[in-house]
């Protein structure tokens, strides 16, 4: 099955060729090579599931028979396929293309025209027909799959690049500038980009209309927002493909392990079928054409409903994907150091933990090892910094996006900094250059604009919290934010947070620093590494769990304010000197990560497990982390008694 006419006929003599090897003399065809191999989309076409025994072909349906008979040429086969079973299976499937044109044309009046226009456009398979012998079995006994990872969207370069010469080299502005011009000049280009955006959003309605798993609804039965994609459709219709007991082995991004659009499908697998395993890989050993920061997902399942106290074996962040059919040999493990055992571990995963953990969205967290879920259980029992309910939390906001508010962007010395991802990191809002500047008159208009307020209600003339918006698990760290000083702005790789605490917005240094702390320790970011795939947005972020302990909070920020160098920390530092030594400052810092993992309750055990969680955390840097961990312990079990 290919959409692609030319995948299809390699298919075809490949098949021949193993079958038939290369012969000089004449040879019978094999009778299932036209008949077995279609051309056409596999998830547009009626929606039915084949196990439920709705969807055995019509009777006297003889394509099989006529199909089975041998033939001594490829030609007569295609001609007796061509001339006998294509009007058979169109006959059978006039019902189902009507059904489908009211779908993806309405309003088209001519249905003959339209049937054929729309199997022109979309080339829809009827599994029920065109594979009638798994349809009389009730559905396919195995499906091995590694769909498309394509958001449904038009996609603007790909299809301009064709039309507009050094179109990759522009920027944003440029090109957008070159497409309007494009569009207004060449009437036939326009017509054919109309034509494109039409057919992509009438296929996005009709996988939201048809997929039910595509409308994901929390535990409470509010939607979830994210983009469609392919694999999620394809993901579904493999489960209605399947007969009862049928097994599937498919290849997907771990968003699906993570993504809140990814929640109806993720219902799907948990309560209709049995997950046998489930193993994320990153893709550092280019085991396919992507990023090395990519992951990915081997999952197979059986369509069976799992049975009580189900459970899978799982596997997270591994790389080598030998380790599949078992422990390799020592020699190939020295090939390479990502070929370490300690890089693929396996452990049963209870299905009643995921429900347990996340009963709204169904998150498969991604845990390195069976005692992560010991740590993560102890992290959850406080609620969420974003948590409105609570007399300490925060606001997020976003400020300024790179495209479309790039007309207030300046070169030069003049107005306010515009903050990117990489100007801050922990304890440090000048790690990066500033690149661009804003005039603070418009700035704060545009921004009070769209708040709904005045300038002087804005949050950017006071301290404030910021975080990395782009991040990835592979790398040494995940959350990554600091105190941002007053008069600066923030570009959409920065999302920023007020404090709200008794109901107001506050700017307490002590206060505000020391739930930067929190946030800044290994403890929080090993919630977030478990959430997070590609980005940390402002949802996960809000849902970090933070103990609401008022004193010991102030305490971690009165120890940090030395922390925050540069004179424009002077006033939010007081009279506490700076500490701008290196070396103090990671000892510092470390003993302010043992402090805060003592605040979450967590004991030595659990906190190596925490450590472990960043495989790229340098090593000296984990030992005083450890250490200082050690020492903070051991004061506390002397204090106790």
């Amino acid at each position: 099955m290919d959409l692609d006419p030319l995948a299809c006929d390699i298919a075809r003599m490949t098949i021949w060729l193993r079958l038939c090897g290369p012969s000089h003399g004449s040879f019978p065809t094999p009778p299932f090579l036209e008949g077995n191999l279609v051309c056409g989309s596999s998830i547009v076409g009626p929606y039915e599931e084949l196990a439920e025994g709705k969807s055995s072909p019509p009777s006297g349906f003889p394509s099989m028979t006529l199909m089975a008979e041998p033939s001594r040429s490829i030609a007569r086969l295609c001609e007796k396929f061509v001339q006998s079973v294509i009007p058979e299976r169109r006959r059978a499937q006039a019902e189902d293309d009507l059904a489908l044109c009211r779908s993806l044309m309405p309003g088209f009046p001519e249905k003959a025209e339209a049937v054929r226009r729309m199997r022109r456009e979309f080339s829809p398979v009827h599994w029920r027909t065109d594979f009638a012998g798994a349809a009389a079995h009730g559905g396919f006994d195995v499906i091995i799959a590694n769909p498309p990872w394509d958001v449904i969207l038009p996609y603007r370069a790909e299809f301009f690049r064709e039309y507009i010469p050094d179109y990759g080299r522009l920027d944003t502005r440029e090109a957008m500038k070159a497409e309007k011009t494009l569009l207004a000049r060449d009437p036939a280009v326009r017509r054919i980009w109309q034509a494109y955006r039409k057919r992509v959003t009438t296929l996005n309605a009709y996988f939201l209309k048809t997929y039910a798993s595509l409308q994901p609804r929390r535990g409470d039965g509010t939607f979830l927002r994210g983009h469609n994609n392919i694999y999620k459709v394809f993901l579904e219709k493999i489960y209605l493909l399947l007969a009862r007991d049928g097994l599937c082995g498919i290849i997907v991004p771990d968003n699906l392990n993570i993504d809140s659009a990814c929640t109806g499908l993720r219902r799907l697998l948990l309560q209709k079928t049995t997950i046998r395993e489930l193993v994320t890989f990153v893709n550092r050993r280019r085991l396919f054409d992507i990023h090395g920061q990519y992951k990915f997902d081997v999952l197979t399942f059986m369509k069976r409903r799992p049975d009580p106290g189900a459970a899978f074996d799982a596997g997270f962040s591994w790389y080598d994907p030998v380790w599949l059919d078992g422990r390799p040999s020592a020699a190939h493990m020295a090939e390479h150091p990502l070929n370490a055992e300690r890089y693929h571990q396996r452990f049963r995963y209870p299905v009643s933990a995921i429900l347990r953990n996340d009963p709204d969205t169904l998150t498969i967290w991604e845990f390195g090892s069976a005692g992560w879920m010991d740590v993560l259980g102890k992290l959850k029992s406080f609620p969420g910094i974003g948590n409105p309910e609570e007399e300490l939390h925060i606001l997020t906001s976003t400020e300024f996006n790179m495209t479309t508010d790039s007309d207030l962007f300046r070169r030069g010395e003049d107005g306010w900094p515009l903050f990117q991802g990489r100007t801050i990191h922990h304890y440090n809002a000048g790690f990066g250059p500033v690149e661009r500047r804003v005039d603070p008159v418009e700035g704060e208009k545009r921004l009070a604009r769209r708040r709904r307020s005045s300038p002087d209600e804005l949050p950017d003339r006071n301290y404030r919290l910021a975080w990395r918006v782009i991040a990835q698990a592979t790398d040494s760290r995940s959350l990554i934010g600091t105190v941002i000083p007053p008069q600066v702005f923030c570009g959409n790789a920065l999302n920023a947070a007020e404090i709200i605490f008794k109901g107001k917005t506050v700017s307490d240094p002590e206060l505000l620093s020391g739930v930067n702390v929190i946030l800044s320790s290994l403890c929080a970011d090993f919630y977030v590494r478990l959430r997070s795939a590609k980005n940390v947005n402002a949802f996960i972020v809000r849902s970090v769990p933070v103990p609401r302990d008022i004193p010991a909070i102030m305490k971690l920020g009165r120890l940090a304010l030395p922390l925050y160098l540069g004179a424009a920390f002077a006033a939010f530092r007081g009279s506490v000197p700076e500490m701008p030594d290196p070396e103090e400052r990671i000892r510092r810092i470390a003993l302010l990560d043992a402090m805060t993992a003592r605040l979450y309750g967590l004991v030595p055990e659990e906190y190596s497990l925490v450590l472990d969680a960043f495989p790229l955390l340098g090593a000296a840097a984990k030992c005083l982390y450890r250490e200082a961990f050690s020492s903070a312990f051991a004061k506390l079990i002397e204090k106790n008694g």
